[in-house]
């Protein structure tokens, strides 16, 4: 899955891998596939589906493995120039083809194929195998209002789900810092900051890739943000007391500061608020607690004990950032023991 905001339309450009074979196509004249509710073009075509989340769907030919998608909640496709697709869209090479209920883009490698019904789309192999298809009602195109110092700009909240192979693995997405190769089944913010980097290129052991050619926040994986765990979870403390875990502070293992929270957060400078009377930092030293060895507060320690219990069934993600040393324990197993450098 993926989720990002951006301006007026959705566009996406598979890419299929090189050893499939070749075969050559021409290009018919306009007039052979143009009706109401498809528009041939030069590059492509335009289909206007009777339903589904894209009121228009675009298909542009830019060369023999790769075709771009293009989804808009209206009748437009204008959008902000692109920052990562230079390539121009091919006039030749590829053939339109309109049946009594999709259309297909036939390049010479690859071929896309939209519902009438949906605007749908799927991708086929030159022997007709379907290479990647989106999920019945897998698209999702909502508009969003931002407000800044200058007003408020109104975008689109836009979802985007394909049915991948069982054994698909996929790689690419950038720079990240989860010590993960292989991105299926996990979750992925594509956003720039320091040394992580988030490009929205996909690469899949099914012989394709996608360019989600879109200059927003994105989210690879499932799109919702995870939440602290008291949103999500019910909390006892280590004494069986109801709402939050048991939080004990140390410096140099001595027991400075104990207290109940519901929420295990100090990532930013703003967080420093939340620690104890008694325990606080120096003004104007880091407040992550793996800082505190080159902030002079060398030895500091921080435990949180107790049980978690969900009222969902099902597998639930945990999501843990921290600098230097972190260790979880869940019923007695150490499950996670591990260092990380301190930059983002």
């Amino acid at each position: 899955m993926t989720q990002a905001r951006l301006l007026k339309s959705a566009a996406m450009a598979l890419v299929l891998a090189a050893g499939a074979p070749v075969t050559a196509f021409a290009s018919p004249t306009p007039q052979q596939v143009s009706t109401d509710r498809v528009q041939r073009l030069a590059d492509g075509v335009i289909v206007v589906p009777t339903g589904g989340e894209a009121r228009a769907v675009r298909l542009q030919v830019y060369g023999p493995r790769t075709i771009r998608v293009t989804a808009s909640p209206d009748d437009s496709f204008e959008a902000p120039p692109s920052l990562m697709v230079t390539a121009q869209p091919q006039t030749t090479g590829f053939e339109v083809e309109q049946r009594a209920d999709v259309v297909l883009v036939k390049a010479a490698e690859v071929t896309a194929e939209v519902t009438l019904a949906t605007g749908a789309v799927r991708f086929l192999d030159p022997s007709g195998q379907v290479i990647l298809a989106e999920r019945a009602n897998g698209r999702e195109i909502a508009p969003v209002t931002i407000e800044d110092q200058n007003g408020q700009h109104r975008y689109n909240t836009v979802r985007q789900v394909f049915e991948p192979g069982a054994d698909d693995a996929f790689y690419g997405l950038g720079q990240h810092q989860q010590g993960v190769a292989n991105y299926r089944g996990h979750d992925v913010e594509l956003a720039q900051h320091n040394i992580d980097v988030g490009i929205p290129f996909v690469a899949s052991t099914g012989g394709y890739g996608l360019l989600w050619d879109n200059n927003s926040i994105t989210r690879f994986g499932d799109p919702r943000e995870y939440g602290m765990l008291d949103q999500r979870l019910i909390l006892r403390d280590a004494t069986g007391r109801f709402g939050g875990l048991t939080a004990s502070y140390f410096q140099n293992d001595e027991l400075k500061v104990q207290r109940q929270e519901h929420e295990v957060n100090y990532e930013f400078i703003r967080d420093q608020q939340r620690w104890p009377e008694g325990f606080k930092l120096q003004p104007n030293q880091p407040t992550q607690v793996g800082d505190m060895g080159r902030s002079g507060q060398e030895g500091v320690r921080v435990t949180w004990e107790g049980t978690i219990e969900t009222p969902h069934a099902g597998v639930h993600k945990f999501k843990l950032y921290s600098s230097n040393y972190a260790r979880v324990w869940i019923d007695g197993e150490l499950r996670i023991d591990r260092w990380r450098q301190n930059w983002n």
